[in-house]
């Protein structure tokens, strides 16, 4: 009997400790643990249309290395051409 109780007492500490946390983190906009959660700017983002009329999307762009493509989900080489 005496072990049932531990365990109630046990589960109403974790649950208004955990309610607490998650109250106390409950403020404009989205947050986790007292942590904000800020949206990443779109224009953060590298949109480059190729001759095909495909759309790739980089994060940041190493010229004549990999980087990887957000829309295609693989590591793509980017050649920079020279003005004709």
């Amino acid at each position: 009997m005496e072990d049932i109780k531990d365990i109630i007492k046990v589960l109403a500490f974790i649950i208004i400790v955990l309610g607490g946390l998650m109250l106390s983190a409950c403020y404009q906009g989205w947050s986790i643990m007292g942590y904000e959660i800020v949206p990443t700017d779109v224009s953060d983002f590298i949109t480059i249309v190729d001759a095909d009329s495909v759309t790739h999307i980089y994060r940041e762009l190493n010229f004549d290395g990999q980087d990887y493509c957000l829309e295609h989900w693989d590591f793509e080489t980017v050649h920079k051409l020279e003005n004709e």
